[in-house]
Protein backbone atom coordinates (compact mmCIF):
# COMPACT_ATOMS: atom_id res chain seq x y z
CA UNK A 1 0.00 0.00 0.00
CA UNK A 2 1.38 2.79 -1.20
CA UNK A 3 1.25 6.33 1.55
CA UNK A 4 1.21 10.02 0.75
CA UNK A 5 2.39 11.78 4.22
CA UNK A 6 1.37 15.51 4.53
CA UNK A 7 2.85 17.30 7.09
CA UNK A 8 1.64 20.90 7.51
CA UNK A 9 2.23 23.72 9.70
CA UNK A 10 5.10 25.38 12.14
CA UNK A 11 7.88 22.63 13.02
CA UNK A 12 7.52 24.07 16.42
CA UNK A 13 8.79 21.00 18.18
CA UNK A 14 10.01 19.01 15.02
CA UNK A 15 13.71 18.27 16.19
CA UNK A 16 11.95 16.79 19.67
CA UNK A 17 9.43 14.10 18.06
CA UNK A 18 11.15 13.02 14.54
CA UNK A 19 12.45 10.11 15.75
CA UNK A 20 9.17 9.16 17.19
CA UNK A 21 7.49 9.45 13.65
CA UNK A 22 10.14 7.94 12.22
CA UNK A 23 10.44 4.48 14.56
CA UNK A 24 6.51 4.49 14.96
CA UNK A 25 5.06 6.01 11.62
CA UNK A 26 7.31 7.01 8.33
CA UNK A 27 9.88 4.04 8.64
CA UNK A 28 6.93 1.26 8.92
CA UNK A 29 4.84 2.23 5.37
CA UNK A 30 5.87 2.49 2.13
CA UNK A 31 5.89 6.36 1.95
CA UNK A 32 6.13 9.60 0.27
CA UNK A 33 6.43 12.14 2.41
CA UNK A 34 5.51 16.21 1.61
CA UNK A 35 6.13 19.05 4.01
CA UNK A 36 4.16 22.54 3.63
CA UNK A 37 5.74 24.18 6.59
CA UNK A 38 6.69 27.99 7.33
CA UNK A 39 10.05 29.91 7.24
CA UNK A 40 10.05 29.89 10.68
CA UNK A 41 9.38 27.44 14.46
CA UNK A 42 6.26 29.80 15.37
CA UNK A 43 8.21 30.31 18.44
CA UNK A 44 7.02 33.35 20.35
CA UNK A 45 7.06 34.56 23.93
CA UNK A 46 3.87 34.31 25.47
CA UNK A 47 2.97 37.93 25.34
CA UNK A 48 3.61 38.16 21.45
CA UNK A 49 2.02 34.89 20.86
CA UNK A 50 0.70 34.44 16.81
CA UNK A 51 -2.22 33.22 19.13
CA UNK A 52 -3.02 37.04 20.25
CA UNK A 53 -3.04 38.62 17.10
CA UNK A 54 -3.45 38.59 12.77
CA UNK A 55 -0.08 38.83 10.75
CA UNK A 56 -1.31 42.06 9.36
CA UNK A 57 1.78 43.82 9.91
CA UNK A 58 4.50 42.55 7.82
CA UNK A 59 7.54 44.34 9.88
CA UNK A 60 6.37 43.18 13.03
CA UNK A 61 6.25 39.54 12.06
CA UNK A 62 9.79 39.53 10.57
CA UNK A 63 11.03 40.99 13.65
CA UNK A 64 9.44 38.54 16.11
CA UNK A 65 9.78 35.21 14.41
CA UNK A 66 12.25 32.29 14.96
CA UNK A 67 13.54 32.13 11.95
CA UNK A 68 14.90 28.54 10.44
CA UNK A 69 18.59 29.02 9.57
CA UNK A 70 20.14 26.61 6.74
CA UNK A 71 21.61 24.38 9.36
CA UNK A 72 17.68 23.85 10.36
CA UNK A 73 16.56 23.63 7.32
CA UNK A 74 19.41 20.70 6.47
CA UNK A 75 18.14 18.86 9.16
CA UNK A 76 14.91 18.52 8.46
CA UNK A 77 15.08 17.75 4.44
CA UNK A 78 17.63 14.93 5.53
CA UNK A 79 15.59 13.39 8.08
CA UNK A 80 12.25 13.44 6.00
CA UNK A 81 13.77 13.05 2.92
CA UNK A 82 10.38 14.89 1.53
CA UNK A 83 9.46 14.16 -2.15
CA UNK A 84 8.75 17.60 -2.40
CA UNK A 85 8.11 20.58 0.34
CA UNK A 86 8.05 24.26 1.15
CA UNK A 87 9.36 26.31 3.96
CA UNK A 88 7.24 29.41 3.23
CA UNK A 89 7.57 33.09 4.51
CA UNK A 90 3.88 33.82 5.89
CA UNK A 91 4.77 37.59 4.66
CA UNK A 92 4.26 36.10 0.93
CA UNK A 93 0.13 35.30 1.74
CA UNK A 94 -0.67 37.86 4.19
CA UNK A 95 -2.89 39.36 1.97
CA UNK A 96 -4.62 35.67 0.90
CA UNK A 97 -5.25 34.96 3.73
CA UNK A 98 -6.65 38.26 5.67
CA UNK A 99 -8.95 38.24 1.94
CA UNK A 100 -10.85 35.15 3.13
CA UNK A 101 -10.52 36.39 7.00
CA UNK A 102 -11.73 39.45 5.85
CA UNK A 103 -15.05 37.64 4.77
CA UNK A 104 -15.99 35.83 8.30
CA UNK A 105 -17.89 38.78 9.85
CA UNK A 106 -19.86 36.47 12.35
CA UNK A 107 -16.91 35.13 14.09
CA UNK A 108 -16.02 36.23 17.30
CA UNK A 109 -13.00 36.24 19.91
CA UNK A 110 -12.43 33.93 22.60
CA UNK A 111 -12.83 30.07 23.42
CA UNK A 112 -14.31 27.79 21.72
CA UNK A 113 -13.34 30.27 18.81
CA UNK A 114 -9.59 30.39 17.48
CA UNK A 115 -8.06 33.76 15.98
CA UNK A 116 -9.11 33.75 12.45
CA UNK A 117 -5.98 34.26 10.84
CA UNK A 118 -4.19 31.42 12.44
CA UNK A 119 -7.17 28.87 11.62
CA UNK A 120 -7.28 30.47 8.12
CA UNK A 121 -3.60 30.20 7.62
CA UNK A 122 -3.74 26.42 8.95
CA UNK A 123 -6.20 25.82 6.11
CA UNK A 124 -4.33 27.38 3.48
CA UNK A 125 -0.90 25.41 4.23
CA UNK A 126 -3.20 22.03 4.13
CA UNK A 127 -4.29 22.97 0.30
CA UNK A 128 -0.73 23.58 -0.74
CA UNK A 129 0.13 20.15 0.71
CA UNK A 130 -2.35 18.64 -0.96
CA UNK A 131 -1.32 20.17 -4.06
CA UNK A 132 2.37 19.01 -4.01
CA UNK A 133 0.58 15.14 -3.73
CA UNK A 134 -1.50 16.22 -7.01
CA UNK A 135 1.44 17.27 -8.74
CA UNK A 136 3.08 13.82 -7.94
CA UNK A 137 0.26 11.98 -9.29
CA UNK A 138 0.46 14.22 -12.21
CA UNK A 139 3.81 12.59 -12.76
CA UNK A 140 2.17 9.31 -12.56
CA UNK A 141 2.81 8.37 -8.91
CA UNK A 142 -0.57 6.78 -7.55
CA UNK A 143 -1.19 6.52 -3.47
CA UNK A 144 -3.59 4.17 -2.05
CA UNK A 145 -4.08 6.26 1.21
CA UNK A 146 -3.49 10.48 1.68
CA UNK A 147 -2.43 11.31 5.81
CA UNK A 148 -2.78 14.47 6.94
CA UNK A 149 -0.53 15.13 10.31
CA UNK A 150 1.79 17.72 11.96
CA UNK A 151 5.38 18.12 11.99
CA UNK A 152 5.47 18.77 15.92
CA UNK A 153 3.22 15.37 16.26
CA UNK A 154 5.05 12.55 18.93
CA UNK A 155 3.84 9.02 18.30
CA UNK A 156 3.85 6.61 21.15
CA UNK A 157 2.96 3.36 19.13
CA UNK A 158 3.12 2.15 16.18
CA UNK A 159 0.67 3.52 13.18
CA UNK A 160 -0.73 1.27 12.16
CA UNK A 161 -3.66 1.19 9.47
CA UNK A 162 -6.80 -0.63 8.69
CA UNK A 163 -6.40 -3.70 5.99
CA UNK A 164 -9.09 -2.34 3.88
CA UNK A 165 -10.26 1.47 4.18
CA UNK A 166 -13.53 2.23 2.88
CA UNK A 167 -13.84 4.89 0.13
CA UNK A 168 -15.67 8.17 0.31
CA UNK A 169 -14.75 7.81 4.27
CA UNK A 170 -12.37 10.43 5.90
CA UNK A 171 -10.68 8.74 9.39
CA UNK A 172 -9.65 10.37 12.59
CA UNK A 173 -8.26 9.43 15.75
CA UNK A 174 -10.91 8.46 18.42
CA UNK A 175 -8.66 11.13 20.92
CA UNK A 176 -8.27 14.96 20.84
CA UNK A 177 -11.96 15.60 19.13
CA UNK A 178 -12.60 18.77 21.37
CA UNK A 179 -16.83 17.89 21.42
CA UNK A 180 -16.54 17.87 17.52
CA UNK A 181 -13.35 16.15 15.22
CA UNK A 182 -10.14 15.47 15.90
CA UNK A 183 -8.67 18.07 13.12
CA UNK A 184 -4.70 16.99 14.19
CA UNK A 185 -4.42 13.76 11.55
CA UNK A 186 -6.32 12.58 9.21
CA UNK A 187 -6.17 9.52 6.58
CA UNK A 188 -8.54 8.35 3.79
CA UNK A 189 -8.83 7.62 0.03
CA UNK A 190 -7.61 10.62 -2.67
CA UNK A 191 -10.97 11.81 -3.02
CA UNK A 192 -12.22 11.64 0.31
CA UNK A 193 -8.95 13.77 1.10
CA UNK A 194 -9.19 16.36 -1.36
CA UNK A 195 -12.26 17.38 0.24
CA UNK A 196 -10.33 17.51 3.58
CA UNK A 197 -7.20 19.31 2.58
CA UNK A 198 -9.41 22.10 0.70
CA UNK A 199 -11.44 23.58 3.01
CA UNK A 200 -9.98 27.15 2.57
CA UNK A 201 -12.66 28.63 -0.35
CA UNK A 202 -15.70 27.29 1.91
CA UNK A 203 -14.81 29.14 5.57
CA UNK A 204 -16.65 32.13 5.28
CA UNK A 205 -19.70 30.59 4.70
CA UNK A 206 -19.07 28.17 7.05
CA UNK A 207 -18.04 31.04 9.69
CA UNK A 208 -21.93 32.76 8.53
CA UNK A 209 -23.29 28.81 9.23
CA UNK A 210 -22.24 28.37 12.48
CA UNK A 211 -21.24 32.04 13.88
CA UNK A 212 -17.72 31.04 14.93
CA UNK A 213 -14.79 29.32 13.78
CA UNK A 214 -13.78 26.40 16.34
CA UNK A 215 -11.69 24.46 13.94
CA UNK A 216 -13.14 20.84 15.07
CA UNK A 217 -16.36 22.19 14.08
CA UNK A 218 -16.14 23.44 10.78
CA UNK A 219 -13.96 20.55 10.13
CA UNK A 220 -16.53 18.10 10.71
CA UNK A 221 -19.30 20.21 9.35
CA UNK A 222 -17.44 20.25 6.16
CA UNK A 223 -16.67 17.01 5.76
CA UNK A 224 -20.11 16.16 5.63
CA UNK A 225 -21.11 18.93 4.08
CA UNK A 226 -19.18 17.27 0.83
CA UNK A 227 -21.01 14.37 1.59
CA UNK A 228 -18.36 11.41 2.68
CA UNK A 229 -18.53 9.64 5.83
CA UNK A 230 -16.47 10.53 8.70
CA UNK A 231 -15.12 7.69 10.73
CA UNK A 232 -13.26 8.66 14.35
CA UNK A 233 -11.67 4.87 14.62
CA UNK A 234 -8.06 5.28 14.28
CA UNK A 235 -6.58 4.19 17.22
CA UNK A 236 -3.17 5.98 17.18
CA UNK A 237 -1.00 7.48 20.54
CA UNK A 238 0.06 10.50 20.06
CA UNK A 239 -0.08 14.16 21.60
CA UNK A 240 0.82 17.83 19.38
CA UNK A 241 4.22 19.22 21.70
CA UNK A 242 3.73 22.95 21.46
CA UNK A 243 6.54 24.54 21.78
CA UNK A 244 5.79 25.95 25.29
CA UNK A 245 5.22 22.68 27.07
CA UNK A 246 9.49 22.13 25.49
CA UNK A 247 10.33 23.56 28.97
CA UNK A 248 8.48 21.05 31.05
CA UNK A 249 9.16 17.79 28.69
CA UNK A 250 12.57 17.49 27.87
CA UNK A 251 12.85 13.74 26.50
CA UNK A 252 10.44 11.36 24.86
CA UNK A 253 10.12 8.98 28.40
CA UNK A 254 8.49 12.36 29.62
CA UNK A 255 6.64 13.45 26.86
CA UNK A 256 5.17 9.66 27.02
CA UNK A 257 4.22 10.04 30.86
CA UNK A 258 2.81 13.29 30.71
CA UNK A 259 0.45 11.39 27.62
CA UNK A 260 -0.34 8.03 29.93
CA UNK A 261 -1.67 11.23 33.39
CA UNK A 262 -3.79 13.10 30.81
CA UNK A 263 -5.68 9.93 29.51
CA UNK A 264 -5.92 8.82 32.61
CA UNK A 265 -7.41 11.66 34.31
CA UNK A 266 -9.42 12.29 30.70
CA UNK A 267 -11.23 8.31 31.32
CA UNK A 268 -11.75 9.37 35.16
Amino acid sequence: MKIAIILCGHLRSFKHNVDSQIKHFYGLHDCDIFLSSWDNFGEFPVHESIHHKRWDDPTKIAKERHLLSQEDVDYVLEKLTPVNYEFENPEECVEIINDVVSQCPNTRPGPPTHVPFNYVSMHYKNAKGFNMVVDSINQGKHYDLVIRTRPDCIFYDDVIFPAEVNQNTVYTPIINCWGAMNDQLAFGDINSMYSYFNMLPNIPVYSEQLGHIHPETSIMYHIKKCGHVLSPTWNVNYDVIRSEMLDMIKTYEEAKLWYEDRVRREIQ
